[in-house]
Order: C-alpha cells, then structure tokens, then sequence
C-alpha cells in the first residue's frame, strides 16, 4: 500500500500492492517536484551569500557558532566598552593620531589673531615680492612747496604724525575774520613717465587729519584738480584716495595741492602722500574700483612708501599665552620702580611718570587683562597715540580694542606691586602663563614690476629646511664702487655716464631706477633729456644727470673719478669765488679751482660745507673729510632693479625659523624691515650708563645702521641679554635706544647683536604657511624639523673642518713688471674670516685696471671688496689708491694712477664666506 514522507509528504509507491499498476507521472513525478519546489521556496530571496540550501544552512551555521563565541567571551569580559554617547571623543582622539593634517594659513600685513589645538611649529610656505614706486615721494622737503596764500604756513612737525617721523602742517593765516581756503602747491611738477598708446591708470592717496580748521584736503592737478571728499575728523588720520587715468595726448606731468578751509590760525595735518602708476592702460574698471573701496582699505592696498620700495627684510612675529612681555622688556620703566622678577613690579614710591610698554593687538577685538596687585595700585591702556583710554582698573576686565591696532599699556605711578599680569585674546579668563615669543625672518630683497605685479621674485624653503629666494629681478646700489666713464653722447643740459657690461643677463628696457633724493628714473633714451636711465642689449647701464645736480658745466667732462664722487653723493662747484652758494657748474677748461660739496647740505638756497682732502673724494660726505657739514635733505645712493633673463635661486644667508603658535589664540604680526642680529657698538655715557642706538652727539657713535622703529632683542655674545632696557625717546636714531643703566655687569670683551625693526618705510606681502590640524601632524613637523637642523648642523660642521684656521703668512709673487720692495716684501695671511695684506710693491705697471698680484682665495660676493692703500714716488708725494679684489683673488688698481711704490701695510678685512683654495 502507498504511503507519504514525513515533512514534505511525498508519494512513495508501494512495490508489491502497486507492482501492476500503470505508472501516473503526476502523481508519482511531477506532484512530488512541486511539494519540494514549495519547501524549498525562492532560493535567490535568501539574505546568504550562498544561494544552494545546503550552502545557506552551512553558512548560517557557521554565523550562529560565532556568534555565540562573541557572546560567551563578552559574558566573561570585565572591560568597560564605548557607548554611543562617549564615542565622538573616541572618534576624535582617533583622529589625531591617524594620519597628519595640515591648515593651510594665509597671513595678511598687519595684525591677526590665529587659534590652534595644540603647541605646533609654524610652517612657511612662500611670500611673492611686490615693487611700489612713488611718483611723488620727497614731500616731507620744505623747499618742494609754494604757499598761494598770503600769509600761510606750512612746517614739518614730529608731534602729530602718521606715515614716520614728521608731517606737514598747514596753518591758515587771515588778516580779517571770516573764513578761508589756504593752499600750497609744488614749486616742480612730477613726471608720470611714458604714456603708450593705450594709455596709463594712476593713484593718489594721502593721509589727511583735520586739526582746528572746518576741512581739508589733497588733490593732484593734471589739466584740472582731481580728489576725494575732503576730511573733516580731527581725532585721526584719514585717508583720501582718487584713482584716475591720463590717455597718451594729455599731460603726462602733475601737480599736488594742499587745500585747507577755516579761519586765521586754523590747522590741519597731511602726510603719507604719493601718487603711483597701477595699470599701462585706461582701465575703467579697476579705477571705480578703487574710488569706491573703504579707504582704509585702500590704505593697507597701496602703502605708503619713499622712492621705489620692495618687499625687504619679510618677517612673522608670533606672540602666544601672554601677549605682555616681562618687565624686563618694557619700553619704560619708572626710576622710582623695582623689577622683583620677570612679572612681578614694585612702585616704591608716588612718581609722574608711568612705566609703559607698545604692543600690536588686533582692532575691533576683546582682549582681558588681570593682575594680583597690592594697595590699591592700578593700570591702565590706552590707544597707541594716548588719545583714548581704553581701560583703567585695579584688577581683571575686559576692553576693546576698537579702532586701533596698537595699544599702550602703562602702570600708574603710585606705589603698590604688581605680580602675574597677563593680557589675552578673548573675554574667557585664562591661567597666568609667561609670554612666548617667536620669529620666523629673512633679510632679502623681493620685487616684481612695479604696475602689474608681474614676474615676483618668491622666497621659499628649500628641501634642506632652509630659506631660497628665486630671484627674477636683480638689484644694484649705484655708488661709487662701480667702474663709470662717460657715455656715447651729451644731452642738452646733462651729462650721460655708463658702467659697461653691469647689466648682463638683462632683459633690454626693463630698468628701474631712483635718485639719490627718492625721485622715480624711468627708461628713456638716455641722450636726450636728464633724469632718464636705460639697460642696453650689451648689457651696459646708461643714466643720463643734469648739470644742476652733479655741478659739471657745459664745458667740463668728468672723469671716472668725478662721476663716482657724484654717485658718493658729491656736487661739483668753481672754488675760485664765483659761485660761493656753489649753486652753479663747474665750467672751466683749465682744471683749476675745482670744489665738492655735500648734495645732501643743500637747504633750498645754498649749499653748506666743502670737501677738505685733496684730489677728488672717494669716500660719502661726513664731518671728518667736510667743513662745515650739515644735512638739510634727505640723500641716499641710486638704485636700480631690472628683470633678468634667466631667474636665478639665491640662498638666504641671514634669517630665523623658529617661529611656533601655541595652543589657543595668539597674536600673529606680519612686517617688513627686520635687521637680524646687527653688530653694535656700546658706548658709556657720562653717567656711566651704557647706550646703543642713541643720536645724542659724543654718543652717536652707537647708532645702528638704519633708524630703528623698535628694538626686538639684544645678544650678548650667542645669548639674550635682559639687561638693557628700551628706550622710546627723541634721543635715539629713529625712535628706540636701548640703556643698560649704571653699566654694573657690562662687559666690554662682549660682542652685542641686537635685532630691530626700520623706521623707514617698507612694503610687507601676505604670507603663505602651514600648521598641524592634529597632533599626529604636530609630531610629523617636528621630526621633519629634527632632521632639516641635523643636515644644517651636519653643513656647519663639514664647512668649520673645512675652513683654514689661519695660514700663517705667505709671501705673494707680483705680477706686471712689480716686484718686492727688498726691506719689506708683500705677504698675506689668512685667519679664520679675516684676510691680512702687509709689504710693498714697486716699479710696475701703474695704470688703472692693471693686476698687481693673484691670492689663492675665493670670494663668496657679489662683486668683490675694495680697499684703499699708498702710493708714492717721493716722501713728498704720498696719495691714496683705491684697489680691489675680485671674487677669484685677482688684487687689481681699481681707481687712480699708481706712483712708484704701493704699501698694503694695515690691510685688514673682514670678509664672510672666504676660502683658502686648496692646492
């Protein structure tokens, strides 16, 4: 009998009972097909991998063994596991030590605020160079304005100031009441230079504040009077901009006009002022573009800036935890006052004058100061012109910063003691921490076109870790080291003069140059017209001068060595009594009564003082080689710049990178004009205090190179020296000295370095840069730190095994027809970085040019060095002879005509980067 399985119920035949039956295909087959087709179901609808029933039941076998393995071992397990609430700081301690991040930083001139996570190494990037020339620069000289107005007066005052250390001041005068519009105007008008076809686009801004007068203002005037809204404010300085354009046919000089409205004694202040070319064509856009920008944004856009300015000397100053520096490096600290320590100050008695400090903030900022202080002893912070009072208190506040982006903060000067101030960014308290500060600075120089912006030079790092500078535009100082002569032709009125084959490797016509006065010199055809400078195809430089400047008359054809006292900053003159005010030329045939004169004593009127050596000079203007000198203007050499063929990659041979943000907010300042580690000269003052940087006559012999704006550190051999104390007084050369009072501890076996920032005005550029975003970022930058200072290291070392210690003396085979003067033969000697020259030569060839002798030495400059030595045939013949050494070692007559005999005694230079060439 036929029967079912048992779960799926399957018909089974019965062999014996159905033996002799016909076989029923559905019922024995195709019914029993479906039953299993049915059990089995939809085999692709089955959430497996595999998709056989035998493989999905293994597979799900295998996930429920597992599964319960996870569960007996979670069942015993005694740790405590991340719940969903904790797993955000789970997720993101887990991504700070994955793979690094970086935040790509822009950093802008000026003050700004950056915020990182954690204590990380800034990592520079680059910086393009800018070039700014101003059209109207040398404003700040009296002598360059007419007054229209009878009576007016127009001063240069230091009280009232904006762009440096002086501005004008103009005053109305009236005879009756009422109200009047006083103006001045330039007694020469001011070049645009060439206007091509397409025409040019221009830019006046000034710096304008009202003072007692209704309104003032600036204008240029080039066929009619073009300017902004005239200023009214007289609690700052505003800006006043106008852009416009000149086509080829209108004029292409202009003129300024300085226009002030009130009543008799009425004031008002102006500086700043220049006028730049922004576009070789009209360009509409650009000129509604700036006419209608904020003008302090125009302001921080073009910059103030005398002559033609690039980006020098670029640094980032980074100041973290505590933007207050310690007591020990306040500007001012009050005579009646004891610094106990770094941050903690003791008034030991009432005196007037409070102790003080500078400092950049970031405008329209919260900042908190707080402090622990006793009896009732307060300070205070006010704007950086002590115009505004910001805060005054007796403990922890918040201020604004409001306008302004530098700020002073003082101690009042009532006894009590002052312990832990800090002052930081943001309203949040903040535990005591002392200032960290930090630098990252290079002293190049980095241009570009100076209308465009085309073709920056960019300084960067190097693969080494170190700074490069890709160098597009080369820079020469015109004076008197170069080899001049006299040029192909004679402009009317000047003089033409040339150094062959300076400029080779140039690209013809793309020179810019300036005067000696700031005065912008474009291209032009040099044979024409005074004032005009041109880079030829031979790579030779010609500049065109007029008589009135260099003194040389219509008659008179200078030699090499009278263009070069000209480039000296020397003016020609007739001695003989004609021209006492040495105004004239020097327009004689016979080659007597020859005179110089400083160009810089000129005062509108005459010139002051003569050159009282013999024969022609061959050094600057100063009171040991002039009578009578006195400076009434502003004098610097000639420069020019102009576009190479070939970019060339320049190393930066004085810098600082070290410069790190901490965790939190810090206070981030980008500049231009850093001087690193300047050599000074400590002189004692009469009571017995030691200075460096002060102008006060007996003391000025301390005075560093540039004016200085403000002092950053002094070093005592390799290490800071907290002893000196800032000084913001009208005593130093610029604004800041440095007086180490009393001079207990001084040593004067010590060499001293200071660091500082230029008074004169500088172009800075925004800055490109890194940091860490993570901490495993943090840990990257400071391995690829590690092991740039290893390789830098690993460099000095490989350069002081290198180096020759000192040669002892080596007597020198001369060349041309000299020989050794018996009693006394010519030697050198090399020590270190200091090369010695002793002996003398006689009988040889004596003119200029020729090569006296070859040192077995190389010179890592640009040019060379030059050096002054004797000549003479007679005892009564003496005379000095300029000779130099070229980079290879080649001693030559540079300048002059040799006698019979040429002593090299006293030689001494100090030359960095000199090698002994080994044999």
């Amino acid at each position: 009998m036929a029967n079912e399985t048992e779960h799926l119920g399957l018909y089974k035949a019965d062999p014996v009972a159905d033996g002799e039956k016909t076989f029923n295909i559905d019922i024995m087959l195709n019914e029993n097909w479906n039953r299993i087709d049915e059990a089995v179901g939809d085999m692709d609808t089955v959430p497996t991998k595999q998709k056989t029933a035998a493989g999905a039941i293994k597979e799900i076998h295998q996930a429920a063994v597992e599964a319960q393995e996870e569960i007996n071992a979670h069942v015993n397990d005694t740790q405590k596991h991340v719940s969903d609430t904790d797993r955000p700081k789970w997720d993101g301690a887990a991504e700070e030590v994955s793979d690094p991040h970086t935040k790509e930083l822009m950093l802008s001139p000026g003050v700004q605020v950056v915020e990182v996570e954690n204590d990380t190494p800034f990592n520079f990037g680059e910086i393009k160079g800018r070039t700014l020339i101003n059209l109207s620069t040398g404003l700040r000289n009296l002598e360059r304005w007419k007054v229209h107005t009878t009576g007016a007066a127009l001063e240069l005052v230091t009280d009232v100031t904006d762009q440096g250390s002086a501005s004008l001041k103009a005053t109305v005068k009236a005879s009756a009441p009422g109200e009047y519009t006083a103006s001045w105007s330039l007694k020469e008008r001011f070049d645009f230079g060439s206007i091509g076809d397409e025409g040019a686009t221009f830019l006046l801004v000034a710096r304008v504040r009202n003072g007692t007068a209704k309104r003032a203002n600036v204008e240029i005037l080039s066929g009619i009077f073009m300017g902004d809204l005239p200023v009214t404010d007289s609690t700052k300085f505003t800006t006043v901009r106008k852009a416009f354009s000149r086509s080829k046919n209108e004029p292409n000089t202009f003129d300024m006009q300085i226009r002030v409205t009130g009543q008799n004694g009425d004031t008002a202040y102006v500086d700043g002022i220049r006028v730049y070319r922004i576009a070789d064509m009209i360009d509409d856009a650009l000129i509604g573009h700036i006419n209608n920008m904020d003008r302090d944004e125009a302001n921080k856009l073009y910059p103030y800036v005398d002559a033609m300015t690039n980006v020098h000397n670029p640094y980032v100053a980074i100041t973290g935890a505590n933007q207050l520096p310690p007591f020990t490096k306040w500007e001012y600290v009050n005579t009646k006052a004891v610094v106990n320590g770094p941050y903690e100050y003791t008034q030991t008695e009432d005196d007037g004058t409070w102790t003080q400090v500078k400092l950049p903030l970031k405008a329209m900022t919260t900042h908190r100061i707080s402090f622990d202080g006793t009896n009732g002893i307060r300070m205070r912070i006010k704007s950086s012109d002590e115009a505004i009072t910001l805060w005054d208190g007796v403990s922890g506040s918040t201020f604004e910063t409001g306008v302004f982006n530098e700020v002073r903060v003082y101690v009042h000067a009532t006894a009590g003691t002052i312990r832990r101030p800090i002052l930081t960014v943001g309203p949040e308290p903040q535990p005591f921490q002392p200032q960290q500060r930090s630098i990252w600075a290079a002293e190049c120089n980095l241009a570009a076109n100076p209308v465009d912006g085309s073709n920056p030079d960019t300084l960067f790092m190097g693969d080494d870790g170190l700074p490069y500078v890709l160098e597009k535009w080369k820079k020469v100082t015109l004076d008197g080291s170069l080899n001049w002569s006299i040029g192909d032709t004679t402009p009317k009125g000047a003089k033409q003069v040339k150094v062959a084959g300076l400029a080779v490797g140039s690209v013809p016509a793309s020179g810019h140059a300036s005067k000696y006065d700031g005065k912008y010199i474009p291209t032009g055809a040099t044979g024409d017209a005074p004032d005009l400078q041109a880079v030829s195809v031979n790579g030779s430089f010609y500049i065109s001068i007029s008589n009135a400047d260099s003194g040389w008359g219509d008659k008179h054809t200078p030699d090499a060595d009278e263009i070069k006292a000209y480039f000296l900053g020397w003016k020609m003159y007739d001695t003989s009594g004609a021209d006492p005010t040495a105004i004239g030329t020097y327009n004689r045939t016979d080659g007597l009564h020859k005179g110089w004169t400083p160009l810089q004593s000129y005062d509108g009127n005459i010139y002051k003082g003569g050159y009282k050596g013999s024969g022609t000079p061959n050094t600057i203007p100063s009171t040991a080689n002039t009578t009578y000198y006195s400076k009434s203007r502003t004098w610097q050499p000639y420069r020019l710049q102009y576009l190479k063929t070939k970019p060339t990659i320049e190393p930066v041979k004085n810098y600082e990178t070290g410069a790190t943000l901490c965790a939190g907010a810090n206070m981030v300042e980008v500049g231009s004009g850093i001087v690193l580690r300047e050599k000074a000269n400590p002189v004692l003052t009469n009571a017995k205090d030691m200075l460096i940087n002060s102008s006060f006559p007996g003391e000025d012999s301390s005075k560093l190179k540039h004016r200085v704006k403000q002092i950053y550190s002094i070093h005592r051999d390799s290490a800071t020296d907290w002893t000196w104390t800032r000084q913001l007084t009208d005593m130093a050369y610029g604004k800041e000295r440095a007086i180490w009072y009393s001079g207990v501890g001084f040593d004067p076996s010590a060499v001293y370095h200071v660091t500082y920032t230029m008074l004169d005005p500088t172009l800075a550029a925004p800055i490109l840069g890194t940091v860490a975003a993570n901490l495993r970022g943090t840990v990257s930058d400071l391995v690829q730190h590690t092991g740039d200072m290893e390789r830098r290291l690993s460099v000095v070392e490989m350069q002081k095994a290198d180096a020759v210690e000192d040669t002892g003396w080596i007597k020198v085979p001369p060349l041309n027809g000299w020989i050794h003067y018996a009693a006394k033969p010519l030697r050198f000697r090399v020590k270190g970085n200091l090369l010695y020259i002793e002996g003398i030569l006689q009988g040889g060839t004596t003119a200029t040019t020729t090569q006296l002798f070859n040192l077995p030495i190389t010179l890592k400059t640009a040019y060379g060095c030059w050096l002054n030595c004797i000549t003479w045939t007679g005892a009564n013949t003496v005379q000095p002879l300029q000779c130099s050494i070229t980079t290879s070692g080649i001693m030559r007559i540079n300048a002059g005509t040799a006698d019979t005999y040429i002593s090299f005694d006293g030689v001494g230079l100090l030359i960095e980067g000199l090698e002994v060439k080994k044999s």
